[in-house]
């Protein structure tokens, strides 16, 4: 007995004590020598694939692997995989309890600032927090704190309210902002005919609920009023501008940087929406439709990487389209190639009966700017423009589906009478075709009854964010081009999958 003891005891020491872990470190030699032959831009297996080659859990796998991430040597990306870096990174540190309170922190300040959690409102329940983050409650607790501490929510009774305590407990301040739009353009046209008129009704519902003052103004007026800010150095809480031109925009742009540089209390929030413009304001926040769009892309291409479909259909019909051209449908596209480079992707469009492909190619890569094209298809690789070409198929007359249409595949299609047209083939066919979704990037009211899955702009959000900017820009998400970060919404109804 006392012979076992003694074995014991001096294996704790780690005097005679055998080599243990042989497979981890079988697992770190080969990922050493892979650094050491594979080019940049490499990509290793899975973590489950890993773990079969060497006889051991992924968990283990993913451990080492992250251990590597920390030093520098590997980067990782969610959704992609393992890869060889292309410039070498800086370590990270080591992963310890309050990397996790402060990676807690990071993702309330993401939603609030997403407007997932919004001004004003109840936390949920610190349970259904720890629960769904996997974090105990006092890494929870401890990440609120420091939340509190920033200003950003605040503990009442029992309670995490979003906001300070000045919110719930007594009324908010009289607030003044302004909207301007152009002389030739009312806001009539902005809340009835806009693409997202829904968004803007609902930014002025939050600032009347606030108790703001909104005023609306003719942006020919704005030199007037700016006058008797500057006497004062007191400008209004907000300015909204709708439907700003690059003239117009590069006019007003001295005009806002005085209007915040001589402000006596704090300067006023600016939001700037419509079309895409140069030399942005800094401390101003942009909503530009095509970046909202080029965001629920972004959300829908994500949905159909994550489901694993094998080949994925884009339909454009330039005859139903009405949300922009082929190349901001193509958005899609570059954001699918994005995630997965060697995902199946055929892009079916209506082609002319005796041009060639050619003819008809340089004829559509031709119909827009090359500085357009470029800044949609080229934001990741530099062969976006020849990938696409080598994706698109044309047809003439009607789309074939019966002989297109193959079980694990998805259509992705430019309006809902497409997509009701590909859902009718899936249930007409004899042995239907299985997991094969429909989804639609229109959303028609028309179409609600036939239950289309559809990728959509949440509009709701959108607008309480636009609000919030004008309110105060810090406790809203934006890119660094200083864009909203407006959230896409899959709505997955009866076509997801469609069988």
């Amino acid at each position: 007995m006392r012979d076992e003891r003694a074995k014991l005891k001096e294996g704790a020491t780690g005097k005679s004590r055998p080599p243990q872990n042989t497979l981890s470190a079988r697992f770190r030699a080969w990922v050493e020598e892979q650094l050491e032959r594979a080019q940049p831009g490499y990509l290793f297996p899975s973590d489950a694939r890993c773990g079969e080659m060497f006889g051991m859990s992924a968990s283990t796998a993913k451990r080492i692997l992250c251990r590597y991430r920390d030093r520098g040597r590997v980067c990782r990306s969610p959704g992609k995989g393992t890869f060889v870096p292309t410039t070498p990174r800086p370590a990270q540190p080591a992963h310890r309890n309050v990397d996790s309170a402060a990676s807690v922190a990071d993702i309330i300040r993401g939603h609030v600032q997403n407007g997932l959690f919004k001004q004003d409102e109840l936390l949920p329940p610190l349970k259904q927090l720890s629960l769904k983050w996997k974090v105990s409650r006092s890494t929870l607790v401890r990440s609120l704190r420091n939340l509190a501490a920033e200003g950003l929510i605040a503990k009442i009774g029992r309670h995490w309210h979003v906001g300070g305590v000045d919110g719930p407990l007594r009324p908010a301040e009289r607030r003044q902002v302004l909207a301007f739009h152009p002389e030739d353009t009312p806001f009539a046209t902005l809340f009835t005919q806009s693409p997202y008129a829904q968004a803007f009704r609902t930014m002025e519902h939050h600032l009347l609920k606030n108790g703001t003052r909104l005023t609306y103004a003719s942006v020919a007026d704005l030199p007037r009023r700016a006058k008797g800010w500057l006497r004062t150095a007191r400008p209004p809480h907000g300015l909204f501008f709708a439907h700003l031109a690059q003239g117009r925009h590069d006019a007003l742009r001295p005009l806002l940087q005085r209007l915040r540089a001589t402000a006596r209390i704090r300067p006023p929030e600016i939001l700037i929406a419509g079309a895409p413009v140069k030399n942005k304001l800094r401390a101003a926040t942009y909503c530009h439709y095509g970046h909202v769009n080029t965001e629920r892309h972004r959300v829908l291409a994500r949905w159909i990487v994550e489901h694993g479909y094998t080949r994925v259909h884009l339909w454009f019909d330039p005859h139903r389209a009405r949300d922009g051209g082929f190349f901001r449908f193509a958005k899609l596209w570059v954001e699918l190639r994005h995630l997965n480079e060697t995902a199946r992707i055929t892009v079916h469009m209506p082609g002319p009966g005796r041009q060639s492909r050619d003819a008809f190619m340089e004829r559509l890569f031709s119909s827009q700017p090359r500085e357009q094209i470029a800044g949609i298809l080229e934001k990741y690789t530099a062969d976006g423009a020849a990938g696409l070409a080598k994706d698109i198929r044309l047809y003439r007359g009607k789309l074939d589906l019966a002989r297109r249409v193959r079980p694990n595949e998805a259509w992705v299609t430019i309006c809902d009478a497409c997509a009701l047209r590909v859902r009718n083939t899936v249930l007409s066919q004899r042995r239907k075709p299985r997991n094969v979704s429909v989804i639609s990037v229109e959303n028609d009211p028309a179409f609600l009854t036939e239950g289309l899955s559809a990728c959509i702009v949440d509009e709701y959000t959108m607008g309480y964010q636009m609000a919030q900017a004008l309110v105060d820009h810090t406790r809203v998400g934006r890119s660094r081009a200083g864009y909203l970060k407006v959230p896409g919404l899959m709505l997955e109804r009866e076509t997801t999958p469609v069988v």
